[in-house]
């Protein structure tokens, strides 16, 4: 019965030999005092004075454990093709090799300056965190150093996967203070057009060109003009490409996926994008073609960093 009562922090369990109930998650308790009123005995005693409850109870659920996704190992001698055909198929953006991880920027740049060779010979130390740390505290590290995807341990061994997607889906339960600065979400009726960012457009693609085209403007993806329609190419789309056993010249396709106005509101972008399981859009703005991301959004959308006064 405490067991159940405790259904937003599954901090209680309880042995079914010895019928013994165990507070296995302390850090997770609200103290909301639910499993010692379900108690028949009195056997519980909740000791939350002046805890905030609903502070507590908010923080619990924005934990990365329930937020990350299962990591995908893979052995160090797999080629950099099969990595790419592996992360197209799970349609995911990192690869875990030992301790070491390998994004689709990493793959990418190996197959364009190395060709065919192992994953471990691109494989890099991983930054990491703690699964107890919040869904804020994971975007701050994300953003101090500029990446994307973050591996989430347990005990020192990595047991998940956080990346800036995953953290556009958990938004709506995250709120963090620390210290002298205070992150609150923004306003999603925002329009899309305060984040849109420049981006190159080309009149055709190959693996090379929108590669270098991306790492020259610092973005993800590109835009090309394809019969008078604006399409995008992204990483993954290169990654695809690689995957299928076109050669780094063979052209692209462009994907036509919607254009959003600069005058949309953010949150109709931020919606398509999470069901389409997108993490670029392109956005109309005064008559020039920009790109919206899921990294400008995650930046400077959804976490705002104020003085505390």
């Amino acid at each position: 019965m405490c067991e159940r009562a405790c259904a937003l922090a599954r901090a209680i369990e309880v042995d079914m030999e010895s019928r013994i109930a165990t507070l296995v998650r302390p850090e997770d308790c609200t103290g909301c005092g639910a499993c010692e009123r379900a108690c028949p005995y009195s056997c519980i005693t909740v000791i939350n004075e002046g805890v905030n409850v609903n502070e507590r109870a908010r923080i619990t659920v924005s934990r990365l454990k329930r937020h990350m996704k299962k990591p995908v190992f893979v052995d160090p001698s797999v080629t950099l093709r099969n990595a790419a055909a592996k992360m197209s198929t799970l349609k995911i953006g990192s690869l875990i090799v030992g301790n070491r991880i390998v994004t689709e920027t990493d793959l990418l740049e190996g197959w364009l300056s190395r060709g065919e060779e192992k994953i471990v010979e691109i494989s890099k130390n991983a930054i990491t965190i703690d699964c107890r740390k919040t869904v804020d505290e994971a975007l701050m590290l994300m953003s101090e150093k500029d990446i994307g995807h973050l591996p989430v341990t347990d005990n020192e061994s990595i047991v998940g996967m956080f990346s800036l997607r995953d953290a556009l889906r958990t938004v709506s339960v995250t709120s963090f203070i620390k210290g002298d600065l205070r992150i609150i979400k923004a306003d999603h009726s925002e329009t899309v057009g305060k984040y849109a960012i420049r981006a190159p457009i080309l009149n055709e693609a190959n693996s090379v060109k929108a590669f270098r085209a991306m790492r020259k403007w610092r973005t993800k993806a590109i835009l090309v003009e394809d019969k008078g329609n604006i399409g995008i190419i992204t990483l993954r789309d290169i990654t695809n490409a690689m995957a299928s056993g076109l050669s780094i010249y063979d052209p692209l396709k462009p994907r036509h996926v919607k254009v959003f106005s600069s005058e949309d509101k953010l949150h109709l972008a931020v919606g398509y994008m999470i069901q389409n399981e997108l993490r670029h859009v392109p956005v109309i703005k005064s008559d020039e073609y920009q790109l919206l991301s899921v990294k400008e959004i995650t930046s400077h959308s959804t976490w705002i960093h104020e003085l505390l006064t």
